[in-house]
């Protein structure tokens, strides 16, 4: 149930900005703009704007279960994604393409990539990524410091657990503090971080003062309960605590909306990561990365995984990519070229 105070701050927004929006199903959409956005606004609807890349992984839908497939099938004609929802199509939305790479630099490597992306690819697309083929040793006297990524998470567990168990350095565990009313239900998944010395760990927030942001990969090489300090690209970087706001919604006394601090919490700004699941990699961008290919390729997990290297040369296969690998979300292309 959505309070007076929230329905009142939709009722005041102009705009409405959605993220990743690709990630949402249709469902969800239609759900977003009937329940909260019509149903409090009667027929006023503010401006409304989405960003997403819809060639990345589409929304998971629990299609094992029985009536959730019937409902897909019958509400929307076994369709999924944002773009097939009632509302979409209702609210006339103006699509824009944004074509320039701003996480790679190398051009051949930016339009290999688009390639994929609409599989619009050759032989010699793929001859030019398989050139990175190479065993896991190989790739590491390379890289000192990577990313393993899998599209599964048994991989990925297991890979981080044996990484694990192989440290040996100085342990640290940082425990979150947080304010007396911190909101109970929005608890941080990262209150308690275990990280040693010698582990790679991944900075998670952007702090431009000491040269590291979300993404940078680095060995830790001290530790001390407020900081811990890295080495990445042969350079020290203190990495410090961080504190996050958690902010509510207000409408002041001018009628505007504003927000007010209802809680925080400070905690170290990384985690010990060697593995990551594909699907949690989207978004964010990789110096250097080796990607594991196992039989289950799900559509657009190519695309995502290659696209998260800002170069060839960061880059690692386990085995070549083939023809069948480059999988298409048929409903994301009819889309584009609709």
């Amino acid at each position: 149930m959505m309070g007076p105070k929230n329905a009142r701050i939709l009722n005041e927004a102009e705009v409405i900005i959605i993220d990743e929006v690709s990630m949402m199903s249709n469902n969800l959409f239609d759900f977003v703009c009937e329940k909260i956005l019509r149903h409090r606004r009667g027929k006023e609807i503010p401006r409304i704007i989405l960003f997403g890349d819809v060639l990345q992984l589409p929304p998971v839908i629990d299609l094992k279960n029985d009536l959730v497939a019937a409902y897909f099938k019958e509400k929307y004609d076994n369709k999924f994604m944002f773009f097939n929802s009632e509302w979409y199509k209702d609210l006339n939305f103006k699509l824009l393409h944004l074509r320039k790479s701003y996480r790679q630099d190398e051009q051949d490597f930016a339009e290999k990539l688009f390639q994929v992306g609409y599989r619009d690819h050759s032989e010699e697309t793929l001859d030019y990524f398989n050139q990175r083929v190479m065993s896991l040793a190989q790739f590491e006297k390379l890289h000192k410091n990577y990313i393993y990524m899998s599209p599964t998470n048994a991989v990925v567990d297991k890979i981080n657990n044996d990484y694990m168990k192989t440290l040996t350095g100085k342990k640290i565990t940082y425990k979150a503090s947080m304010s007396a009313n911190f909101p109970k239900d929005k608890k941080p998944n990262n209150d308690i971080v275990d990280i040693r010395i010698g582990a790679q760990v991944m900075c998670l927030v952007n702090n431009y003062e000491r040269k590291y942001v979300n993404g940078t990969i680095g060995e830790v090489i001290e530790v001390e309960p407020e900081f811990l300090t890295i080495e990445h690209d042969g350079e020290n970087k203190k990495v410090e605590k961080t504190t996050f706001n958690i902010y509510d919604m207000v409408i002041d006394s001018s009628g505007n909306i504003d927000k007010k601090s209802i809680g925080w919490y400070k905690q170290i700004d990384a985690k010990v990561c060697r593995a990551v699941t594909i699907h949690k990699m989207q978004g964010r961008t990789l110096d250097s990365g080796y990607i594991s290919l196992q039989n289950w390729i799900p559509p657009g997990i190519i695309y995502v995984a290659l696209s998260r290297l800002r170069t060839l040369n960061g880059l690692g296969l386990s085995r070549p990519l083939k023809e069948e690998d480059i999988k298409l979300n048929t409903e994301a292309f009819d889309f584009l070229e609709g």
